[in-house]
């Protein structure tokens, strides 16, 4: 599918689609459960899914209304075939929750997460006793527990996503554990597992970041939630309102762990006209200056910032670059190939793209298959004479499924050919 965006602006209100990352660590809690778990609120994103696909073969009855999941836990294997699909996430979190088993299990992955590096889990894996191998360190990841607690050092550097699933899969274990975690980045998404996990009932102490005290012999509840709106999506629609334009989006907590809320932090720094009041964020246009903002934490941001900052008068600085070299795509080296067709002036010096805006003309990208950059190249053009078309536009699946559509409602021209 490609997708052109013509000359217009936008305008409009809408409810923010459901964070996958905190639907996908609610779906693996609801499956450690013994009885019936009620999710509400779930957007049918392609990371959300192949969650929903590892939980069933593990034995998680899985009955969906509208959307909403209704899930019962089993210890009923049905499949020793686990498909995470293309989510980062899903293959992380769901390796030590297939090694609690006493069983071999594989974990297959497609398209970019074939290349993403794993090798993390094989390091620590063996540590614990659980036989694993890898594909040079990529995917697939062949598992076999159960694996020992006790005291656990990880190195926290590239990724928080393995560590939440031993966080999730350490408490079920017989005896107590601790994990040593060094540099952790990402804290935040460790805020929202650990705040998932607490409303399944189970709890493990946070130190400072260093150090997770883990009591054994905890046993997941069933619990109801509503799964909350999505920052890193919205922020797309929120830079485009600041680049040109107006929106209202509901469905976004102030209070959220979720780090891409500092997006509005960011868009305010930029000059951008900001409001929130309870759940709802309101974005209007402004003449936009540039801004210099650390990433590190919140890499999803990267491909928004960058959109935000090529409409921006002046230099714009992100820092963190470091985080992006394994995303869906080589995000850091995509971002700076695409935008400089754009007729953007971005460069990369250790470890921060400066971005200096120039007069954009008509284009045609190629996202990478990447999600984010795909929605960043959309929302850049807003507001322009120019006209950008995105190859592979279906990518967007990944988080955001709707995002083509709401863009139309929201006055943006847009055109959809399925190829």
């Amino acid at each position: 599918m490609r997708v052109t965006i013509r000359p217009s602006l936008i305008d409009g209100k809408l409810t923010a689609p459901s964070s996958k990352s905190v639907a996908q660590r609610a779906i693996a809690c609801a499956m450690l459960a013994k009885g019936t778990s009620i999710l509400k609120n779930v957007t049918w994103s392609t990371d959300v899914t192949s969650a929903l696909s590892v939980v069933q073969n593990l034995g998680a009855n899985v009955e969906i209304v509208n959307d909403s999941l209704k899930i019962d836990g089993s210890n009923a294997i049905y499949s020793d075939q686990l498909n995470c699909g293309e989510s980062g996430l899903c293959i992380r979190m769901f390796s030590p929750i297939a090694a609690l088993y006493d069983r071999q299990f594989t974990l297959n992955a497609s398209g970019s997460l074939l290349n993403r590096r794993v090798i993390m889990i094989e390091d620590v894996f063996e540590k614990m006793g659980v036989t694993c191998t890898t594909n040079q360190g990529k995917p697939p990841i062949i598992i076999h527990g159960p694996m020992k607690g006790g005291h656990i050092k990880v190195d926290g550097s590239l990724s928080s996503q393995f560590i939440t699933g031993l966080l999730i899969a350490l408490p079920l274990l017989p005896g107590d554990s601790v994990l040593e975690v060094e540099s952790l980045v990402s804290k935040q998404y460790i805020d929202i597992t650990l705040d998932i996990m607490q409303k399944f009932g189970v709890n493990a102490e946070n130190k400072e970041y260093s150090h997770f005290v883990i009591p054994g012999k905890q046993s997941y509840k069933p619990a109801e939630l509503s799964i909350e709106g999505d920052w890193s999506s919205a922020a797309f629609l929120l830079i485009g309102a600041a680049i040109t334009g107006k929106m209202k989006i509901k469905n976004l907590r102030p209070d959220s762990f979720q780090p891409d809320k500092q997006i509005t932090d960011v868009l305010l720094k930029a000059g951008a006209i900001v409001k929130i009041k309870h759940d709802t964020v309101v974005c209007k246009h402004r003449t936009l200056k540039g801004f210099a903002f650390d990433a590190t934490q919140c890499p999803d941001l990267f491909p928004p910032l960058v959109a935000l900052a090529a409409r921006c008068k002046g230099k714009s600085i992100i820092t963190g670059t470091h985080r992006l070299i394994n995303k869906e795509s080589n995000r850091r080296d995509v971002l700076i190939r695409e935008f400089s067709k754009m007729g953007v002036e971005i460069s990369h010096t250790d470890n921060s793209l400066t971005i200096e805006p120039g007069d954009l003309k008509s284009v045609e990208i190629n996202p990478e298959n990447d999600h984010r950059i795909a929605m960043a190249a959309a929302v850049t053009y807003l507001g322009t004479n120019e006209t950008v078309t995105i190859h592979h536009a279906e990518c967007v699946n990944k988080s955001y499924p709707g995002f083509w559509e709401e863009l139309r409602c929201m006055g943006v021209h847009t055109e959809i050919i399925n190829e």
